[in-house]
C-alpha cells in the first residue's frame, strides 16, 4: 500500500514518500566515498533536522546495493538522558547493533554472541570485541554508521570512544574499515585522536526550493506563486524542517480546507502563524536552547542591536552555530526569519501573563488604532514596572526591547502582525506593525536604548533620532505609516518625572512621535 507523496517534518525523509531533496545528494557522496575507501573514521555534523540521518540511511543503502562493503546503520539515542549505568548503557548499544545487522543482513551473529562477549570482557571491552569479531567473520569490509554520537556523556561516551580507537589499527580485516559519526556538535574532538575529518551538511538552496514546488504542482495541480515561495525561503533560509513544515502546513491543511488553487503570500502568512502556535518538538528544542550561556551571549547583543561583546568567544560562537541558532557569513545574524520571530516571543512569555492590555482599550469609534493613546498607555506601565519585567525575562540588556515586544505583542495576538529588524551594530530594533482589519493601518516603532544624562542631552539627540526614523521608513508602509520613536533610558540616575516625554517632529504629512520610556 503507497500513501501519496507528502512534505515530511518527522523522522528522515525519501524521494519515493515524500517531497524532498534526494537524500544522498545532500553531501560529495564522491568524497564520503573516497573517505570509506581510504579507511578514515570521521565525522558528519549539522544541527538538528537538517537532513543527517536521512543521508546516513540512503549512504548506507547506496553502500550495500554496491556490494563493496557491508554499511551498518544504528543511533545510540535511546540512552539519551539514561546513562548512569555503563554495563546496561553499553549493553543497550551492543543489542542495537546486533539488530540492525540481523534486520539488514539476515545475520544473527551478533545477536547470539553479544551475552556471551559481555560475560566474558564486561563492557570496557565488549564494544572492540563484538566489531572485531564481526569484522574477522564477515566476506566483506564493514562500514559503520553511528548515528546521535553526541548524545551519549561522561564514562559511556569516552568508553565507546575509546574501544573504538583500540581497534583501530586492526582494520580492515579485524575492525571496520570506516566508522562515520553523526552529531549535531563535535564531541569527538577533545576525545578521539584518530577522526579524519569533519563535514557539514548543509541547508537546503534556493533553487531546490523552487525544485519541490515544482514537483508538488506537477503532482496536483496547484500552483504556489513565486511571492509565496520568496516567504518560504525569507522565513526559512533552506533549514529543511521549516521548509517541510510550513509547506506541509499550506498544502495539507490549508489548501484542502479552503479549496484553495494557487498559493499566495496570504497563505504563507497564515500557515506561519499555525506554526508558531502549535510549537513542534523542533521549536521545543530551539527554544530550550536559549537560556543556555553560551548561546545568551551571543543572542543578546543581537537582539539588543548592540555591539558585539568583548567575551563573546570562539566557542559561544561555534556552540550557538552549530545547534542551528545563528549563522556567520558577512555578519553574526539570527539563523532564519522563523527563528527571530520565536526566539523574542519564547523570551517575553514569562511576563506577558502581567500585561493587562487588549487591543480593544485603544479602539476609536472607526474601528482604528489610536496609537498616541496606545503609546500613552505603554509609557506609563513601562515606567512603573520595567525593572521587574527585565528581571523576569532575564535576557540582559535586550531585556529593554523584549518588554516592549511583548506589549505589542499583546495587541497582534488580537489581530496584527508584527515585522520584527534587529541585529548587530544597528543600533536600534525596528517594529514594523500592520492590521487589516476592520481597517488597513500601519505603524513603526523604532527602540533606541540610550543612557539618558540630561534633559538637555535628550533634547539634543532628538534630530538624528528623527533622522533614524525616517530612514527606516517601508515602501510598502506607504504614505500613511505612523512613525513612534522610543527612546528607552537605561541610566538608573535619570528620572523622567517633571521632564519632557513627548514629542512630535517630522510634518503634518508624515509626524515622528519622539517617546521618552
Amino acid at each position: 500500500m503507497q500513501a501519496r507523496r507528502f512534505f515530511n517534518n518527522s523522522g528522515p525523509v525519501n524521494e519515493m514518500d515524500h517531497f524532498c531533496v534526494s537524500p544522498i545528494k545532500r553531501l560529495d557522496t564522491a568524497k564520503v566515498w573516497q573517505l570509506i575507501l581510504q579507511k578514515k573514521y570521521f565525522l558528519i555534523c549539522g544541527p538538528k533536522q537538517c537532513g543527517k540521518t536521512s543521508y546516513l540511511l540512503a549512504l548506507a543503502s547506496l553502500v550495500n546495493r554496491n556490494g563493496q562493503a557491508k554499511c551498518l546503520y544504528f543511533n545510540v539515542e535511546s540512552l539519551r538522558g539514561v546513562q548512569e549505568n555503563l554495563e546496561e548503557s553499553m549493553r543497550s548499544i551492543l543489542f542495537e547493533i546486533s539488530s540492525r545487522a540481523r534486520d539488514t543482513f539476515g545475520d544473527d551473529f551478533l545477536e547470539d554472541m553479544v551475552p556471551h562477549i559481555l560475560e566474558k570482557r564486561g563492557p570496557y571491552q565488549a564494544l572492540n570485541e563484538l566489531l572485531t569479531q564481526w569484522s574477522k567473520r564477515s566476506d566483506k569490509p564493514i562500514v559503520l554508521l553511528v548515528d546521535e554520537i553526541d548524545t551519549l556523556q561522561g564514562p559511556i561516551l569516552t568508553s565507546v570512544l575509546s574501544q573504538i580507537r583500540a581497534g583501530y589499527d586492526k582494520r580492515p580485516a579485524h575492525f571496520p574499515q570506516s566508522i562515520i559519526f553523526c552529531a549535531t556538535h563535535d564531541v569527538i574532538d577533545k576525545q578521539f585522536n584518530i577522526k579524519d575529518a569533519s563535514i557539514r551538511i548543509n541547508f537546503l538552496r534556493r533553487e531546490d526550493l523552487d525544485a519541490m514546488f515544482l514537483a508538488y504542482t506537477a503532482k496536483h495541480g496547484i500552483v504556489v506563486a513565486k511571492e509565496a515561495v520568496d516567504m518560504i525561503w525569507r522565513f526559512s533560509s533552506g533549514q529543511p524542517w521549516i521548509i517541510s513544515t510550513i509547506a506541509g502546513e499550506i498544502v495539507h491543511e490549508i489548501v484542502p480546507a479552503k479549496l484553495i488553487a494557487r498559493v499566495s503570500p496570504e497563505q504563507v502568512d497564515e500557515a506561519i502563524s499555525n506554526v508558531i502556535a502549535k510549537r513542534g518538538n523542533h521549536i521545543e528544542y530551539l527554544v530550550s536552547q536559549i537560556r543556555d550561556e553560551r548561546v545568551k551571549k551571543c543572542l543578546i547583543p543581537i537582539l539588543a542591536s548592540g555591539a558585539i561583546p568583548d567575551d563573546l568567544g570562539e566557542e559561544d560562537l561555534s556552540f550557538a552555530q552549530e545547534i542551528g541558532i545563528i549563522k556567520v557569513d558577512r555578519k553574526i545574524e539570527i539563523s532564519n526569519g522563523l527563528y527571530r520571530e520565536i526566539i523574542p516571543r519564547a523570551l517575553f512569555a514569562p511576563i506577558e501573563h502581567i500585561i493587562g492590555f487588549a487591543q480593544d482599550d485603544f479602539l476609536d469609534d472607526d474601528g482604528s488604532l489610536d496609537t498616541l493613546r496606545l503609546m500613552r498607555s505603554f509609557q506609563s506601565f513601562f515606567r512603573n514596572h520595567i525593572d521587574r519585567l527585565v528581571r523576569l525575562v532575564d535576557y540582559g540588556s535586550a531585556g529593554y526591547s523584549l518588554v516592549f515586544q511583548a506589549l505589542l505583542q499583546k495587541l497582534a495576538d488580537s489581530g496584527g502582525l508584527i515585522d520584527r529588524d534587529f541585529g548587530l551594530g544597528l543600533g536600534r530594533v525596528v517594529l514594523r506593525y500592520k492590521r487589516s482589519y476592520p481597517l488597513r493601518q500601519e505603524a513603526l516603532f523604532v527602540i533606541k536604548q540610550v543612557a539618558v544624562w540630561s534633559i538637555e542631552r535628550y533634547r539634543q539627540m532628538i534630530p538624528q533620532l528623527e533622522e533614524e526614523a525616517s530612514s527606516c521608513g517601508d515602501p510598502e508602509f506607504g504614505r500613511k505609516v505612523e512613525t513612534h520613536v522610543v527612546v528607552i533610558n537605561v541610566n538608573p540616575d535619570f528620572a523622567w518625572e517633571g521632564k519632557p516625554q513627548y514629542a512630535q517632529k517630522g510634518t503634518a504629512e508624515k509626524p515622528i512621535h519622539v517617546w521618552g520610556f
